[in-house]
């Protein structure tokens, strides 16, 4: 059993998320990958459109391999996208949950060093306006990031690279922000 599993996990480790997800979503390019708030999306669109949002991102933010991407969404298909963007340019997201309070999310994003945030324009409210990084909303930026190409590629990541940053709750009363890497990504049922 051990054996079984070892051989698994130096599988999945040798290879980032974003060329598992290619992979998987080329052999089910038909098939829907994903439903949200009313919108279906097969794993080709899902492939394609974050491809498009990584392009977008690279392009016209910079950014790259390493930087916090800040997400701050309800659930929805940008929510996925922006994730699945952000990890195929080696960049790092910081989840924010809409739930959080106020002073919470300042004190996540101001931690963490975002590059950019991503949200939604209802949600603006939540967060204290910075100047110090970008707001991107990508439902009102759709028809842009629509004219990038859909075969983007930008694979430099490591096993080793951070894939997102979870905060704690802290003992100290902050949070405390932990580094996942890639190698730690929930990768149950590839192969």
């Amino acid at each position: 059993m051990n054996e079984i599993r070892s051989e698994k996990e130096s599988t999945c480790l040798s290879k980032s998320i974003s060329h598992y997800f290619a992979g998987i979503a080329h052999l089910n390019s038909n098939k829907v990958g994903l439903i949200i708030n009313n919108t279906d999306l097969t794993y080709s669109d899902l492939l394609k459109k974050s491809n498009q949002l990584a392009a977008f991102l690279f392009n016209e933010f910079n950014i790259k391999n390493g930087d916090v991407v800040g997400i701050l969404s309800d659930p929805s298909e940008w929510s996925i996208l922006s994730m699945l963007a952000i990890l195929k340019l080696g960049a790092v997201y910081l989840p924010l949950d809409t739930r959080y309070p106020q002073s919470r999310l300042k004190y996540m994003i101001d931690d963490a060093c975002i590059s950019i945030l991503i949200t939604q324009r209802h949600l603006t409210g939540l967060i204290t306006p910075d100047s110090s990084f970008p707001i991107l909303y990508p439902d009102e930026a759709a028809d842009k990031i629509g004219l990038f190409p859909d075969d983007f590629e930008k694979q430099d990541t490591s096993a080793s690279d951070p894939a997102y940053i979870m905060y704690t709750s802290g003992t100290t009363g902050k949070p405390n922000g932990v580094v996942i890497p890639l190698r730690c990504y929930p990768m149950s049922g590839i192969s």
